[in-house]
């Protein structure tokens, strides 16, 4: 027997083996056992259908054009126009007490920035608003409520998120805490200021010379040192008269401290030369009270008692106190012991 014989029989229906296929081992279903479900009802799209489906209202009512928001009323462009107005005037009074802390009239000044801070509605403006009533608070000696501006800048500044603007309220904290003597909080507040951009300007310098002092005062000479350099640096690129006259007092003060009496004569030479040259009307009272008394302070420790007696003539006394006013004192009490012993 041959495999072509064995092809040709019908072993398998009759069918030839290259046509099998695995549907035909399998039996055709039955309709009647199993029933397909209805297809779903399909619905035309048209912006026109007015009824509801699955709490879906019409296509209209929600996205088309009858949804279209009030027209604005006569109120909402009143307010409008009374907060335009009202930013407006802020920007005005900022300005007026600027000019009026100017010309010494701090009272009057605060009372006009006081008065724009609860009209003023940009940040920003709200921001130097804050800043001109920290420096004034600090002048007139009232630590905590220059503390509490600083702390509203600080919100403001993570508000905007402006690393300048952070810069400025770490070191108008580190100053308030610098004054009121806690000093490790004040170094944590200017380091956290140094972290932040400066924005290049007069900020770094200031927040050198913050830590500088801070540092003078804890003791640490040589970062007192490092940080009065660097924030020379800042005043002399800048041309800032200001910043330079601060750094000429501290860097007297660190001489004054390591019992080099000539060089911080020196400095404080240097500061008194900025707070009566030219620019001097650019200074505030309290830098060229400043510079005279570290001036009074160095010729005491050089035992020129005369001199500083004259220095102290010309102390500005209606301007607001400091802590520093006690070497004024010494001063003043070390000329007149001298006066009595050589009457005697």
């Amino acid at each position: 027997m041959s495999w072509d014989s064995l092809e040709s029989r019908d072993f398998l229906g009759g069918v030839p083996a290259h046509q099998l296929s695995a549907t035909r081992l399998l039996s055709s279903p039955d309709p009647s056992r199993h029933q397909l479900e209805d297809p779903p009802e399909v619905f035309p799209f048209s912006e026109e259908y007015q009824g509801e489906r699955n709490g879906a209202l019409r296509w209209g009512s929600r996205f088309g054009p009858a949804h279209r928001p009030p027209p604005a009323g006569l109120l909402d462009c009143f307010r409008g126009c009374r907060s335009r107005l009202d930013q407006y005037l802020a920007r005005r009074k900022i300005e007026r007490g600027v000019r009026l802390y100017g010309q010494n009239e701090q009272r009057l000044a605060v009372k006009v920035w006081l008065s724009a801070l609860r009209g003023v509605r940009h940040r920003s403006d709200k921001f130097a608003l804050l800043g001109h009533l920290y420096q004034a608070y600090m002048d007139f000696g009232k630590y905590r409520e220059s503390l509490e501006f600083a702390h509203r800048q600080l919100g403001i500044s993570e508000e905007l998120d402006s690393a300048p603007m952070r810069a400025e309220a770490y070191l108008n904290l580190a100053r308030a805490h610098q004054t009121l003597g806690g000093l490790d909080r004040a170094l944590s507040y200017a380091r956290h200021a140094l972290y932040n951009d400066c924005g290049g300007g007069s900020t770094a310098g200031c927040v050198h010379l913050t830590v500088a002092s801070v540092s003078l005062e804890l003791g640490a000479f040589s970062k007192a040192m490092d940080g009065f350099q660097k924030a020379l640096a800042v005043a002399q690129s800048q041309n800032d008269n200001t910043l330079l006259l601060q750094v000429y007092v501290g860097l007297s003060e660190l001489w004054r401290r390591l019992r080099d009496a000539e060089r911080a004569v020196a400095c404080a030479a240097r500061a008194c030369d900025l707070g009566r040259g030219p620019r001097a009307a650019d200074l505030n009272t309290r830098h060229h009270r400043a510079a005279l008394l570290q001036m009074a302070a160095a010729l005491r420790a050089r035992g020129e008692l005369g001199d500083a007696h004259d220095y102290c003539n010309d102390f500005p006394f209606g301007t607001p106190p400091t802590l520093r006013e006690s070497d004024l004192n010494s001063v003043l009490s070390d000329h007149s012991s001298q006066q009595a012993t050589s009457s005697v």
